[in-house]
C-alpha cells in the first residue's frame, strides 16, 4: 500500500485524500451522499456538493481508510 494518496480533492475548508489501493468498495461513501461521491463522474468526489462537516462524517465511516481528510486552517480575520 502506498503512503501517497491517489488523488487529493479540496476546497477552502477541507482537504480529502483518496487512496485507491486501500479501497474495499464498501460503498459507505456513495451510500452516505451520492451528491459528493459519484462513481460515474470524474472527478468522482465533489467536495463542494455538501457541507464539509457532513463530508467529514461520511469519510469517518470508511472502513478501509481509503478516504481521509484534514481541515484547513482558517485564514486570519475569518470566522
Amino acid at each position: 500500500m502506498s503512503d501517497q494518496p491517489t488523488r487529493v480533492y479540496e476546497n477552502d475548508e477541507i482537504r480529502v485524500f483518496w487512496y485507491a489501493d486501500r479501497c474495499q468498495h464498501a460503498k459507505k461513501c456513495v451510500g452516505g451522499s451520492w451528491k459528493a461521491f459519484d462513481l460515474s463522474r470524474r472527478p468522482w468526489i465533489d467536495v463542494n456538493a455538501i457541507p464539509a462537516k457532513e463530508l467529514a462524517e461520511i469519510i469517518d465511516r470508511c472502513p478501509s481508510g481509503a478516504l481521509r481528510y484534514e481541515w484547513k486552517e482558517q485564514k486570519e480575520g475569518t470566522v
